[in-house]
C-alpha cells in the first residue's frame, strides 16, 4: 500500500498545473508535430517481480501533424530493474516510413533474472504450496524454491504490410534468442535457512528426477521465424474505441544451435474486439487466444513464451501474471497449449492540457481467464514414489479465473502509464496482483 501511496504522490501533483478539459468544456486536442519525448522516471510495481526502478525515453515523430495522433517514427528505451533480482534493458523502434508500404519493427532485448518464476508443468496438475516459501510455517523449504535462473537475450525484426486493402495485411519475422537458465546464483541471493535445503528448489529436483532434460536444463540458442495474417479495423492503436484486430500466427524456433533441443512450431489465434458504448469516453474491449505447439518438442524454458503480432509487445511470458491472467502468480501456468480470455471496461473520464501535451485519465474494469489446451508429455519415472503426491496430481484441467481494476494516464494518445490491480479466484493460483507499467493490456 506504501508503494501504490508513493506512486499517486509523483503523479497526482500534475492536477495542480493542468489545464482540465471536461466533458462540457471540451477543447480541441492539440495536433502534435515534429518530434515529441515522452521520458517517465520508471518508478513501478509487479507483485511477482518487485519494485522497479530505472528510466524510460519514448520519442514519438508525428511529422508535419497530417497523420496525429498516428506517429511516424517511436524509439521506445528503457533499462530498470526489480528488488526481486530481474533486470530490462530495451530499444525497440517502430515505423511506418522506412519502406514503403510496410511497417519495421525492431528491437533488442537483454532481460536477466536472478529469480525467475518457476512452478512446474500443465498447471493444476502441478502442486502449489503456499507455505513452503513463508519462514514463519512449520512447512517452510525455501523462500525461493519456486524460482530459478533465467537471462534472456533477444534481437529481432519484423515486417508488415498489407494485400492492398487497409483492413487485411501480414507479417514476416525473424530473431536470434539466448535463453541461459540454471540453478539459482546463491553468490547474489539470499533465503532464509531450511533443514530441507534453503537452495534445493523445484527446478534443481525436476532436473535430478529426469521430468527436465539434461539437454535443456541450461537453455539454449535459437533462431525463429514467424509468419503472420492479419486482420484490423482498429481507430488507433494504444486504446481503441472500436474495431477488430484478429490475427493467425505460425512460429518456429530452430534446434538450439549448441545442440540439445530439438525445433518446434507453434500456431498462436487471437481475436480482439473494440466497442464503443459512449463515444469518445466509454469502450468495451475483449481479446480471445489460443496458442498451441503443432510440430516438434518445446523446450520447457520456452513453454511459457506467448507469441503475438503487437509491435509493443512482441512476445511475453504466461500464463499468469501482467500481461496474462492479472493476479495470478507470474507462469504459473505452463504446457504446450493454452486458451486465455481478457474483457475490459475502459472509461475516459478525465481530460486535461499541461505543457501543450494532450492527457486523459482512464479506469478500467477488468476479468480474465485461460485454461491448459495441450499438456506437455512428462516423465516422471524417475520421481520417487514417497514425493510424488507433494509435487503432482491426477486432475482435469479447468479455467483460471481473476478480475480487478486498473487506471491508465495517456498522453497524446499514445504513450500510457498503466497501473493494475488483479485478484486470483483460487488460492491455488495465487491471491492478489499489483502491476504498474505502461500501456493497455491490448
Amino acid at each position: 500500500m506504501k508503494k501504490l501511496l508513493s506512486a499517486l504522490m509523483l503523479v497526482l501533483p500534475i492536477c495542480g498545473f493542468a489545464e482540465l478539459d471536461t466533458t462540457l468544456t471540451r477543447k480541441a486536442e492539440i495536433v502534435k508535430k515534429g518530434w515529441n519525448l515522452g521520458p517517465i522516471p520508471v518508478i513501478a510495481f509487479d507483485s511477482d517481480l518487485g519494485f522497479e526502478y530505472g528510466a524510460v525515453l519514448n520519442f514519438f515523430n508525428f511529422g508535419d501533424g497530417s497523420s496525429y495522433p498516428d506517429y511516424r517514427h517511436s524509439i521506445y528505451t528503457e533499462a530498470s530493474r526489480y528488488t526481486k533480482g530481474s533486470g530490462q534493458y530495451r530499444i525497440i523502434y517502430d515505423s511506418k516510413y522506412v519502406l514503403p508500404g510496410i511497417r519495421l519493427m525492431a528491437d533488442l532485448q537483454y532481460l536477466p533474472t536472478l529469480a525467475a518464476e518457476f512452478y512446474g508443468f500443465n498447471g493444476a496438475e502441478s502442486r502449489y504450496h503456499k507455505s513452503w516459501t513463508d519462514p514463519d510455517s512449520r512447512d517452510y523449504r525455501s523462500e525461493l524454491f519456486y524460482k530459478m535462473n533465467k537471462d534472456v537475450l533477444r534481437a529481432g525484426v519484423d515486417l508488415q504490410g498489407r494485400f492492398g486493402s487497409p483492413k487485411l495485411g501480414w507479417l514476416l519475422g525473424t530473431s536470434y534468442q539466448r535463453y541461459a537458465v540454471g540453478p539459482l546464483r546463491s553468490s547474489k541471493l539470499s533465503a532464509e535457512p531450511s533443514t530441507y535445503g534453503e537452495w534445493d528448489v523445484l527446478y534443481d529436483r525436476m532436473v535430478r528426477w529426469g521430468v527436465i532434460s539434461e539437454g535443456e536444463s541450461r537453455g539454449g540458442d535459437h533462431l525463429t521465424l514467424k509468419g503472420a495474417l492479419i486482420y484490423d479495423t482498429r481507430d488507433n492503436e494504444p486504446n481503441p474505441m472500436r474495431g477488430i484486430w484478429a490475427d493467425a500466427l505460425v512460429y518456429y524456433v530452430s534446434p538450439s544451435l549448441a545442440g540439445g533441443t530439438s525445433g518446434h512450431a507453434k500456431l498462436a489465434l487471437t481475436l480482439r474486439k473494440y466497442v464503443t458504448l459512449i463515444p469518445n469516453d466509454l469502450s468495451f474491449a475483449f481479446r480471445a487466444m489460443t496458442q498451441n505447439v503443432v510440430a516438434g518438442r518445446c523446450p520447457f524454458y520456452l513453454l511459457p513464451q506467448i507469441v503475438t503480432v503487437s509491435p509493443r509487445r512482441s512476445a511475453f511470458e504466461g500464463l499468469g501474471g501482467a500481461y496474462s491472467l492479472r493476479g495470478i502468480l507470474r507462469n504459473r501456468i505452463m504446457a504446450d497449449g493454452f486458451a486465455l480470455a481478457n474483457a475490459e471496461l475502459r472509461y475516459k473520464f478525465w481530460r486535461m492540457h499541461l505543457l501543450r501535451q494532450n492527457l486523459y485519465w482512464a479506469i478500467t474494469a477488468f476479468t480474465d481467464a485461460g485454461m491448459v489446451t495441450q499438456k506437455t508429455s512428462l516423465d516422471l519415472s524417475g520421481v520417487p514414489q514417497s514425493e510424488y503426491d507433494s509435487y503432482f496430481r491426477s486432475t482435469a484441467q479447468r479455467p483460471h479465473f481473476t478480475f480487478g481494476m486498473g487506471g491508465k494516464l495517456v498522453m497524446n494518445q499514445n504513450f500510457v502509464i498503466s497501473g493494475d490491480l488483479g485478484k486470483a479466484a483460487s488460492s491455488d493460483d495465487g491471491s492478489w496482483g499489483m502491476y504498474i507499467g505502461v500501456n493497455f493490456l491490448f
